[in-house]
């Protein structure tokens, strides 16, 4: 898993470290956004990108 701390620096970890982040630091708000940027479907294959921002944590999730 990567991800990009606040002074811009790109952080590699163990999956893990992102669910007991999560767990600890997360705490979900009406103001949390989420926008899904693409779809594509190719036959029977698909994949979605999703951005989303919530509590100060912005994720993509790609799948």
């Amino acid at each position: 898993m990567f991800s990009v701390d606040a002074d811009g620096k790109l952080l590699g970890q163990a999956i893990h470290n992102l669910f007991d982040g999560t767990d600890t630091d997360f705490r979900p708000t009406p103001e949390s956004q989420g926008a899904i940027v693409h779809i594509e479907i190719i036959g029977t294959a698909t994949s979605a990108r999703i951005d989303t921002d919530a509590s100060g944590f912005c994720f993509t999730l790609t799948h």
